[in-house]
């Protein structure tokens, strides 16, 4: 019969050992959180640097007289003195919509 002593001793080792087990397992899922948190907040800083790069592209482009021009033309229905300018209006009695049913 194993004396008390060890009894004791074999309790204690098994409840630090359950501790730092414990422990241990809770720092690895929080590790694991915070790359998942990381990985998110990078994915998300990279959407927001393209989405910077896109619009100085687009204040490049619209400083220059040639994205005024365009701007003008499309937004403002602008055109120049001697330039005429051709709409072009499609009507059809085909209906796609019905034809396909």
């Amino acid at each position: 019969m194993p004396r008390l002593r060890w009894i004791i001793l074999g309790c204690v080792f098994a409840f630090i050992l359950s501790i730092a087990l414990t422990a241990y397992i809770n720092e690895v899922t929080k590790i694991v959180k915070l790359k998942d948190r990381l990985d998110s907040r990078m994915d998300q800083l990279v959407r927001k640097s393209r989405t910077i790069e896109d619009y100085r592209s687009k204040i490049d482009f619209y400083s220059s007289p040639r994205g005024v021009e365009k701007l003008a033309r499309e937004d403002f229905n602008m055109k120049y003195p001697d330039e005429k300018v051709y709409r072009i209006v499609i009507t059809s009695d085909d209906n796609l919509s019905e034809s396909r049913r």
